[in-house]
């Protein structure tokens, strides 16, 4: 099986619903009659000058704030749980089933794109954003999340700036970058629901430390099973959220082989992908599954049926994607405490 760009940014169950695209003369006519906010949003010119450095290094130069900003999913939700929510997001789903945005009041937030790097053109230039917010993978070339290729990028610029934050950085890192991005655009990351989240996370990551410590020798593994495509088998090292997991006592499987470039091997770089035949092939006490597959789906494969985890039913779904907030975290830590606790730790 081969693993694309795609397939580790954009939810499997993306949409199949296609968006059009406008171009050429089209476009120039959308960002001349739409670039503008509506009347009564434009932001307050008294505000002053406005400019932020992101992740690439590159600078944003506005005359004021602004206000109405578009964001990639992940980035939607990161930026709405620090109390500023964009006016638009694009993704790989449906707007109302995607998965990185669970958890946000999606009143008043347009889906302009919900099959991974297709933008509505048209839907976005009517949000009229003054900002649009990502995330990119420096280790990668090729365009910021969202994006599959320059020519819609380069459309997607014209109508607002693009700020990029790195997302292989460790969550709270890039959990930090985004509350300097909020703070730059009038919110207050000391606001009581931000404290009560960030406090939430910290208890939830301390129980989770607490779990394992009951739990010694317990080993886990994470990965994703398929019938028709086999089973994968994540590499901790280049995942943040499998590390931050390391960090807070968890042993995990690690792989052997790899690649040591994303950009020749992007499977090899993320996974060990093993046939069917092989599924038992890191045997564990504990199984992180993807979430994004169905564990059902698996059932009638004898090799996947007689893992020593699966066999005893220890497998609990993994956030393969990240979602950088302290509420999403918090929450994956609990689901994970409480599997745990339940673990026999002594099945390999």
């Amino acid at each position: 099986m081969t693993i694309s760009v795609l397939d580790r940014r954009a939810p499997i169950e993306a949409a199949t619903t296609r968006r059009r695209f406008l171009t050429g003369s089209a476009l120039a006519v959308l960002v001349a009659g739409c670039g503008t906010a509506p009347t009564g949003s434009a932001p307050d010119p008294a505000a002053g000058s406005w400019s932020f450095t992101d992740d690439r290094g590159e600078t944003v130069e506005l005359p004021t704030r602004p206000t109405r900003i578009a964001a990639y999913d992940t980035a939607g939700a990161a930026l709405f749980f620090l109390g500023t929510p964009p006016v638009a997001v694009f993704g790989g789903s449906p707007i109302g089933q995607n998965p990185n945005l669970e958890g946000v009041d999606l009143t008043g937030i347009e889906s302009v794109g919900e099959v991974y790097g297709e933008i509505d053109i048209e839907a976005l230039a009517a949000a009229a954003p003054e900002l649009i917010v990502t995330a990119f993978d420096p280790r990668q070339s090729g365009p910021v999340f969202g994006f599959v290729d320059g020519p819609v990028f380069d459309q997607v610029r014209q109508l607002a700036p693009i700020v990029a934050i790195d997302g292989t950085r460790d969550p709270l890192e890039v959990i930090g970058r985004f509350e300097e991005l909020a703070v730059a655009l009038g919110g207050d990351v000391e606001a009581p629901a931000v404290v009560a989240a960030r406090q939430d996370y910290d208890d939830a990551a301390a129980d989770l430390t607490a779990a394992l410590a009951e739990k010694p020798g317990l080993l886990a593994v994470a990965a994703y099973a398929d019938p028709a495509e086999g089973v994968a088998f994540f590499r901790p090292a280049p995942s943040p959220g499998l590390r931050q997991l390391q960090g807070l006592g968890l042993s995990l499987v690690e792989p052997e082989g790899g690649s040591a470039d994303i950009n020749e091997d992007f499977a090899g770089f993320f996974f060990d992908l093993v046939s069917l035949e092989s599924a038992g092939k890191y045997p564990a006490d504990l199984m992180l599954l993807d979430s994004r597959y169905d564990p059902a789906a698996m059932a009638g494969v004898a090799t996947w049926a007689a893992r020593p985890d699966v066999a005893a039913g220890q497998i609990v779904p993994y956030r393969a994607l990240e979602s950088w907030s302290y509420q999403a975290y918090a929450g994956d830590f609990r689901t994970l405490a409480e599997a745990v606790r339940a673990a026999d730790p002594d099945l390999v």
